[in-house]
């Protein structure tokens, strides 16, 4: 079951979504001291004050996927209809 969206604005980068740029794919290991590894997380985590983009890695996704689960695969399970651009 997916989990219930806040009904608040969600943070979007867009600007990322532009010509040279790219985007990573989850669990991808990134090429920066200590390996971290882009992964998916929670609401909650989402405005957690000690979330860091180098707060997972090789050693810890394993881990979290182990108590989490995969976060993204409901993403890939579902179809999603984005609203217009106003």
């Amino acid at each position: 079951m997916a989990e219930e969206r806040p009904r608040q604005p969600v943070p979007l980068d867009y600007p990322q979504n532009a010509i040279n740029r790219t985007l990573v794919a989850p669990y991808s290991p990134r090429p920066a001291p200590g390996a971290p590894v882009s992964a998916p997380i929670t609401w909650d985590e989402l405005d957690d004050p000690g979330l860091r983009p180098d707060g997972f890695t090789i050693r810890s996704v394993l881990p979290r996927l182990e108590t989490h689960g995969d976060l993204f695969s409901a993403v890939l399970d579902h179809r999603q209809a984005l609203p217009p651009l106003r």
